[in-house]
């Protein structure tokens, strides 16, 4: 597992916010300038973008790129778009939202009972994915802690959080997966990096 830089932590979430703010400003924005500025992080990694609305800490976007990673570079900039789309975030909200970016490393999937999933997940350590037909959660190993939540609550939470009744992470049908993040969020609206884990 590649650990990363604060520096390198900086460059994410200046490209992310860049790659945002071009889109938003220009119609003929070509993502290759931003993936370009990056370029030398090459590795095969997914990525998890969040837009936060500054005072509140509540997302404005999120969306992560969980499939079969390509280049960190590239898997960057398709999160930060795709989650600037799904906040509807504009142009003159960029200057009151943070920058979070999460590379997931470790997938692994929880099996068996409910109580083995639970014993399995280590709480602040790692964090949850849920993915049930096309829907998928992405909870952080930061969100159990800054929520105050137990596993039993932060699995509930993920199931609620893509419209799922909060119980069905017990099913077997349901795919439970546990991840090492390391994240990085501006300290304030386009200002430096901050390493959380």
């Amino acid at each position: 597992m590649k650990i990363y830089s604060v520096e390198e932590g900086n460059e994410m979430l200046k490209a992310a916010r860049s790659a945002v703010e071009l889109s938003l400003r220009s119609p003929r924005f070509t993502r290759d300038i931003v993936e370009r500025s990056i370029s030398h992080l090459d590795a095969k990694e997914s990525v998890f973008v969040r837009f936060l609305h500054n005072q509140t800490k509540t997302p404005r976007g999120s969306k992560a790129v969980l499939e079969k990673p390509r280049t960190l570079n590239i898997e960057l900039v398709d999160s930060a778009l795709a989650s600037a789309r799904s906040g509807s975030l504009s142009y003159p909200e960029l200057e009151h939202v943070i920058v979070e970016v999460s590379i997931i490393q470790s997938v692994d999937r929880l099996m068996g009972s409910p109580t083995t999933k639970l014993r399995n997940f280590a709480l602040g350590e790692d964090g949850l994915i849920i993915e049930y037909g096309t829907r998928k959660a992405v909870m952080l190993p930061h969100d159990a802690l800054e929520g105050q939540l137990g596993k039993n609550a932060l699995f509930q939470k993920a199931c609620e959080s893509i419209g799922l009744p909060k119980e069905l992470w017990k099913q077997q049908n349901l795919r439970l997966y546990k991840f090492k993040a390391q994240t990085f969020i501006e300290g304030k609206p386009n200002g430096n990096a901050v390493k959380l884990s």
